[in-house]
């Protein structure tokens, strides 16, 4: 069981000017009332990213005068908090170590308007009063950073959708991973060799686009306990044709010929949506066990802001989904 520490290490963001407090406060008070708006407290936590860096939230206010549309609020600089835990792990032999491990998240409380009931500015109306939806704030995040030019560059991201009624307790852990991975109509996991097998899967980021999306057919390594060994790759490259590795061998979709590696054959791909992967198991394709695991890419930046200076990091690491199943 984890244990947290009693202490906890809180760093702000030193590369973004901010108002001074008080200033701040007054700010957002004179926007409220010149909107003649009421201010909705929030309270915001989110984890998922390393420590060091600059994030901001951005805050908008949906608004319906003829059709839905967002207003941005102002956006709200994010303070670094660090907290120490305990964690019991069990190693490889059995043996039972307790190691520390460190959870980052980025916080902040403020109160921020929302769209009035009454107003002389046609375009501030609630989109509940006209019936066309609930009344929402839409909460972002945007980091920082340079592209492959080396220009600065921005990266932002979707975060929540609540309604405009307060308080709101925002605590969002952020990642990019691999959900649903189903081989279609094979309720006991089998895969027979001479047929067309169906694969899915629902990739998704927080931050950026999916992309470089995988499945790998594993199986158990010989030589390592618990680790296994690559024997073919499905995958999609940058231009969305999807492809098969097995070795040095790589085959694609469009090219003549069969699309064949390691004894197996693509036979389609689809990305839209939940991806979709066909293909089948020729006879020379080994028996037993096989591991496929489906994991992607997050298009983001080159670099970021972290710490004050320009730095190459995986932002956020993919989570991969696994599915054992057994070749006939």
């Amino acid at each position: 069981m984890n244990q947290p520490l009693t202490h906890s290490t809180i760093r702000p963001l030193r590369t973004t000017r901010c108002l001074h407090p008080v200033r701040k406060l007054l700010a957002l008070a004179a926007a409220a009332a010149a909107f003649g708006a009421q201010a909705v407290p929030v309270t915001v936590s989110i984890g998922g990213l390393p420590p060091g860096l600059s994030p901001v939230l951005t805050v908008q206010r949906n608004v319906c005068p003829d059709g839905m549309g967002f207003k941005s609020n102002p956006s709200q600089d994010l303070v670094e908090q660090t907290l120490t835990t305990f964690e019991r792990i069990t190693l490889p032999g059995g043996q039972l170590t307790i190691r520390p491990r460190l959870i980052t998240r980025y916080t902040a409380s403020f109160d921020t308007p929302a769209t009035p009931a009454q107003s002389n500015d046609p375009i501030e109306v609630q989109c509940s009063r006209v019936g066309i939806n609930a009344d929402l704030f839409r909460f972002g995040l945007r980091l920082s950073g340079a592209n492959g030019l080396g220009q600065a560059a921005t990266l932002s991201g979707f975060v929540a959708d609540t309604p405009q009624a307060g308080p709101i307790a925002l605590n969002q852990t952020l990642s990019a991973r691999t959900r649903n991975l189903t081989l279609v109509n094979q309720p006991q996991a089998t895969m027979a060799r001479g047929m067309v097998h169906r694969v899915t899967a629902d990739f998704s980021t927080s931050l950026g686009t999916v992309q470089s999306r995988t499945l790998d057919l594993l199986r158990p390594s010989n030589l390592f306990f618990g680790a296994f060994t690559r024997v073919a790759r499905l995958f999609e490259r940058d231009d969305g044709v999807a492809c098969v590795l097995a070795g040095q061998v790589t085959r694609c979709l469009g090219e003549p010929g069969p699309v064949e590696a390691g004894g197996v054959i693509l036979r389609g791909f689809n990305r839209n949506g939940t991806a979709r992967f066909d293909f089948e198991l020729a006879q020379s394709f080994n028996p037993g066990s096989v591991r496929l695991s489906a994991s992607a890419n997050a298009s983001d930046l080159a670099r970021y802001v972290v710490d004050a200076s320009l730095q190459q990091i995986d932002l956020l690491p993919w989570q991969a989904q696994s599915l054992d199943v057994t070749v006939q």
